[in-house]
């Protein structure tokens, strides 16, 4: 049985029901839209598409603050399909004067790179290697996708299974990472669970770079947010979960609190905190992806299809 997640929006007549584990390709995706007040579905969005341009708009509105109103030079790490929609509405606030990629993969980067040459359209730097990629670059986009697991049993045990809300931090006595819960649960598999090699390293990063990692898995050095300024993240709670979340392991530590944490994204749109206040700062965002812009962007799709004179479907 799997792990479910419910998403509601606040203000909104729609809600989320979702496999929280499903071990499936992360963007072959749908979206199940409910009727909160009566349970009823409303919609199923093909969520493919929308997964990867919600999350590109949720680099491009986190760039837009804390980054340099100067940015032009992006170094992109990793090619999965949410990458590109980061890469194009990142050159459509910033008219990036220079796109480097770089994936694990030859094949992979190429076609990345041949993808952006057509949308947006501009001349694209493939490297051979990450450390070329980000050096010197104004933003830095650490997008790889990875995919460790315990080596164990693909079942997750029954005393982490838990269905609470997509923004809530987890409960006390609750451990939120997927490796230190499994090890939990089962004496002696965290030995086993081993973090992926970190792909961004510290000396990398240029004074004054805007930092942007995602995703439910990150893989960057221990010692990066000790250079940083400010830290923005979407969400705390779920900035910090998941097995190798990029915030996760320097909470364990002791590296990272929520009260030095500068704020969440939401926080400085709505001007209850600032953005960048020196072009010096070295600034980080991170965001895990959540469910709530796919949610907004699901429930316009339906209303927008019945404005123009699209059929319901019966289900009986």
């Amino acid at each position: 049985m799997k792990p479910v997640r419910f998403t509601f929006l606040n203000g909104s007549d729609i809600a989320q029901l979702e496999l929280a584990d499903a071990e499936i390709l992360a963007l072959a995706a749908l979206l199940n839209l409910f009727d909160p007040r009566t349970g009823m579905p409303v919609a199923v969005v093909d969520a493919t598409t929308l997964t990867e341009r919600r999350t590109g708009a949720l680099t491009a509105l986190g760039e837009r603050h804390p980054a340099r109103p100067d940015a032009r030079v992006l170094g992109n790490i990793g090619a999965r399909a949410t990458s590109y929609g980061n890469v194009r509405l990142l050159d459509r606030h910033c008219d990036l004067t220079e796109i480097r990629v770089h994936s694990r993969r030859p094949e992979s980067r190429e076609a990345f790179a041949g993808r952006l040459e057509r949308n947006p359209g501009k001349p694209v730097v493939v490297t051979e290697d990450r450390q070329t990629c980000v050096e010197g670059a104004d933003i830095v986009v650490e997008a790889a996708r990875l995919g460790h697991r315990p080596h164990t049993s693909r079942r997750r045990p029954s005393s982490a299974r838990e269905i609470r809300p997509a923004s809530s931090p987890a409960r006390p006595g609750r451990t939120p990472g997927r490796c230190a819960g499994w090890a939990a649960a089962r004496p002696g598999l965290g030995a086993r669970c081993t973090p992926p090699e970190p792909l961004l390293r510290t000396e990398w990063i240029a004074p004054g770079a805007l930092i942007v990692n995602y995703g439910t898995n990150g893989a960057v050095e221990l010692s990066l947010t000790d250079i940083m300024d400010k830290i923005v993240v979407d969400d705390w709670g779920w900035a910090q979960a998941g097995p190798f979340g990029a915030l996760r392991a320097r909470v364990d530590s002791g590296r990272l609190t929520r009260s030095p944490l500068h704020g969440e994204l939401g926080e400085i749109v709505a001007g209850r905190k600032p953005g960048r206040e020196s072009p010096e700062e070295t600034n980080l965002f991170r965001h895990p992806g959540l469910s709530l812009p796919g949610i907004a962007l699901g429930a316009a799709m339906p209303r927008k299809a019945e404005a123009r004179g699209g059929q319901k479907l019966r289900i009986s």
